[in-house]
């Protein structure tokens, strides 16, 4: 406010309260008894109000939430998500912890987990998330090349890759299209899948995608998907956590982001499938 303003600001005062509260001195403005009673009156009102305001930002605080994952859980789908995450929620920090074997829950070094298969025991709770679909993925390029890819048959000519975790779904796939003596010797091997997506998007071969970590490839046009059929693992994605945790808020918040998320892909995924797709189911050994 301009010094003006706020001299009929204080003149209104005065005429409300009937009393002046500021005289002027040939070195400025002094306040009278009145003025300096209501002056710190006001500052200490506005000293409770900033010790509230304090209060309330230190109550409400950015709380963290930690999650650990398959490496190719985080890198292929959550972490490309997270944004979604945090806009939803910004009072939690969400921090991924990719790991090869679920641990941390009973320490509390993590929160909860985003695991294959389910971890309901006496001191866990789980919660089913989606049951992986798998059918081989490759780079647009390589169905161009003089190999064909006609009939599922014709994979056996190319190089397969794969983590030694889609060593069953690779099994599984193959004995859905009939191929029963599959050695899973020949698949190219990189420790995650995620590394194996990396290196079909390049060209390098045909690794076995999952269908809600692939539909955005697919729909960009980044991979493709050779053949119209796919493997359902009976073995379910999970949300693991302490059972006496399971109804804390981030963690429920978590959870139900999830499911929102997942919904919006398997939407994305119906998009760009083919609708006459097969889908068989194996046993995971």
């Amino acid at each position: 406010m301009t010094p003006g303003a706020v001299s009929r600001q204080i003149s209104r005062l005065e005429t409300e309260l009937g009393c002046p509260l500021l005289v002027r001195q040939h070195r400025g403005m002094e306040p009278t008894p009145a003025g300096h009673i209501l002056a710190q009156t006001l500052t200490n009102t506005f000293d409770q109000i900033d010790a509230t305001i304090r209060d309330i930002r230190a109550n409400t605080a950015v709380e963290r939430l930690s999650v650990f994952s398959h490496a190719t859980v985080a890198v292929e789908w959550l972490v490309p998500r997270i944004g979604s995450f945090h806009r939803s929620h910004p009072e939690i920090d969400l921090q991924l912890f990719p790991m090869l074997e679920p641990k941390g829950l009973y320490d509390g070094s993590v929160d909860a987990g985003v695991w294959s298969g389910t971890e309901d025991g006496p001191d866990t709770a789980s919660e089913p998330l989606f049951y992986p679909e798998y059918f081989p993925i490759c780079s647009p390029a390589l169905l161009t090349r003089e190999t064909p890819l006609t009939q599922p048959g014709d994979l056996l000519k190319h190089t397969l890759l794969g983590s030694s975790y889609q060593f069953d779904s690779w099994k599984g796939w193959m004995q859905t299209v009939g191929i029963t003596d599959f050695d899973v010797g020949r698949i190219q091997r990189f420790d995650t899948s995620a590394h194996a997506y990396r290196a079909a998007r390049d060209g390098l071969g045909i690794a076995l995608g999952q269908r809600l970590f692939v539909s955005n490839d697919i729909a960009a046009g980044t991979l493709a998907m050779p053949f119209p059929i796919g493997v359902r693992d009976p073995v379910p994605y999970s949300l693991i956590c302490l059972r006496s945790r399971r109804q804390e808020p981030k963690i429920r918040a978590f959870l139900e982001w999830l499911r929102s998320a997942l919904q919006e892909a398997d939407r994305v995924a119906q998009s760009v499938l083919p609708r006459d797709m097969k889908i068989g189911t194996f046993l995971s050994e």
